[in-house]
């Protein structure tokens, strides 16, 4: 019996070595100001001391062994004391050590909110910084498109000044001629006064172009829309082109007289404007001897399209993209024919877009130019 309570005071006091050895261990591998820790270890230490004492004090064996002339019943006494104290002071090293836990704890919560914080603010720190490089981007293009404008608006007062000044240095000229009678033949009296007509016509039709290109840009232009069939405005406006394509020897080739009609809803006043200006353009830029093409394609359920094609020398490529701005041909573009203003395509574009229509224009800028008027048909075509 004796040696079973041996074995297991002996077994008490390794674990109490045990414990304290653990807890020493945890200090190193978290050092710092942890009162709770040191308790524990002092308590497991003296627990360790007073187990031994009691060993001592109650076996007869190693009571018999170490002498030192002390009873053994204040051996058992001391060592009751040395377990009474070190269970106090594993109890206040439990409580301080719970403190140090908890606080942890709320650090370690304060930290993560931090971090999601930082996080938080990063992700909004980006988006400010994408949205400040949209801004920055938006700015730069508005800030280009501004300085295209103001180009723009320069170019136009330049060529508009050109345009106008032309005709009016034409009919000045030739008028200053005739008022000062160095023209002596009736003959050139006549031709002269023909010219200055002829100027007059150019100035007043590229001012009134001029004027139809403001209306529309101040959103004052309001198409009549109406359904109809397009082939009687077509005819009217290759009447009026006749005079000019028989001075050339150019002929017109209209869509047969067997085709079917082709209705559409269209601004009558537009569409024959627009027309005039394109047929006016496929006379100016075609050489004699030429013919101009027009037909009308009805296979399309959404609209109407009209196709003149001319065999002219056609369009540079790199004039394409700016066929439709006003003066958008580029000098040595505009010099190859005469007559024409370069308001001619980007007023027609407008007005086509105005009529909810499409222009299209191609040319592979060696033999010919082909444009497209697609306008909507009519819900009453029947």
């Amino acid at each position: 019996m004796e040696e079973i309570r041996l074995i297991f005071s002996v077994l008490r006091v390794l674990l109490f070595l045990g414990a304290m050895a653990y807890f020493i261990n945890y200090q190193k591998k978290f050092p710092g100001k942890d009162y709770g820790i040191f308790l524990f270890i002092s308590a497991f230490a003296i627990l360790a001391i007073g187990s031994f004492i009691n060993i001592w004090g109650t076996n007869p064996i190693w009571f018999s062994l170490i002498k030192l002339g002390i009873p053994s019943t204040i051996l058992i006494s001391i060592s009751h004391t040395l377990y009474l104290l070190g269970i106090i002071l594993a109890v206040c090293g439990q409580i301080i050590w719970s403190k140090a836990v908890i606080a942890l704890h709320s650090a370690s919560a304060e930290a993560k909110e931090f971090r999601n914080q930082v996080i938080e603010q990063n992700e909004l720190l980006r988006e400010k910084t994408r949205d400040l490089e949209i801004r920055t981007v938006d700015y730069f293009e508005q800030r280009e498109a501004a300085l295209e404008s103001e180009r723009s608006k320069i170019n136009f007062l330049r060529n508009t000044s050109h345009e106008l000044r032309t005709p009016l240095n034409a009919i000045i000229g030739l008028s200053e001629l005739l008022a000062n009678y160095t023209v002596e033949s009736e003959k050139e009296r006549k031709e002269f006064a023909t010219m200055i007509l002829d100027s007059g016509k150019n100035l007043l039709s590229t001012i009134d172009t001029i004027l139809e290109i403001a209306r529309i840009n101040s959103n004052e232009y309001s198409p009549s829309l109406l359904s109809g069939d397009i082939n009687a405005v077509l005819s009217d406006c290759i009447t009026q082109c006749l005079p000019k394509a028989h001075s050339k020897s150019i002929t017109i080739e209209p869509p047969p007289k067997e085709s079917p009609l082709a209705y559409a809803i269209f601004d009558r006043k537009g569409l024959h404007h627009i027309l005039v200006n394109i047929l006016d353009n496929a006379l100016t830029y075609s050489p004699v001897e030429t013919i101009v093409f027009i037909s009308i394609d009805v296979s399309q359920n959404d609209f109407v399209t009209i196709v003149i094609k001319d065999q002219g020398p056609g369009i540079p490529q790199e004039f394409m993209k700016t066929i439709f701005e006003i003066f958008g041909r580029a000098e040595h573009w505009q010099n190859r024919g005469e007559g024409s203003s370069g308001f001619g395509l980007a007023l027609s574009h407008k007005m086509v877009e105005i009529q909810k229509g499409k222009l299209k224009v191609e040319s592979d800028g060696k033999f010919g130019t082909t444009v497209y008027v697609s306008l909507p048909t009519s819900s009453s075509s029947t």
